[in-house]
């Protein structure tokens, strides 16, 4: 009798998707999924403008720190556009805050909520990603911003721009 051992048959190799592939498709569902999140929840998730507000005030919201010292300051929250040149596959999404002197251009500001909204997605949404992102742009964005809302509040107001959110995606 010999002793032979039966010969070690090739193992087959593993066919399908590797670890790293699996963790690709998991990171990009992710990805995708918190864009449609902020896309389609945030809003609802929002209080409403009008809720509890008379239509004049709809999404415009008087700050409750402001006093003589540093003037009033108004809150136009959920602005969400598209860059231009971006093709709707990126947006921003930002909350505008301005500051005037007193209640009176508050006041005046405030009675234009509509006109002053359009005028705010249309001075972002005219932004490219480039002049988004460059060094310094914030500042830029804030005095074209100034600009453009500077006509609702009254000659010689002067109108300072704040940005408490502004998100890029």
């Amino acid at each position: 009798m010999t002793d032979e051992t039966p010969a070690a048959e090739p193992v087959p190799a593993k066919t399908g998707p590797g670890k790293g592939a699996l963790l690709g498709i998991a990171a990009a569902a992710l990805v995708a999924g918190l864009a449609a999140g902020a896309l389609l929840l945030a809003p609802r998730l929002a209080p409403h403008p009008a809720a509890g507000a008379d239509s004049a005030a709809a999404g415009v919201e008087p700050s409750h720190e402001a006093d003589d010292a540093q003037g009033a300051m108004l809150r136009m929250e959920n602005i969400i556009v598209n860059p231009a040149g971006s093709q709707g596959t990126r947006f921003l999404m930002a909350t505008v805050a301005l500051q005037v002197p007193d209640e009176a251009a508050r006041a005046r500001l405030q009675s234009h909520e509509v006109e002053l909204r359009d005028t705010l997605v249309a001075t972002l949404e005219s932004q490219t990603l480039d002049a988004l992102t460059r060094p310094g742009a914030r500042e830029a964005l804030k005095r074209s911003l100034a600009e453009a809302v500077q006509p609702f509040a009254g000659r010689g107001t002067r109108v300072r721009v704040y940005l408490p959110q502004f998100v890029i995606q």
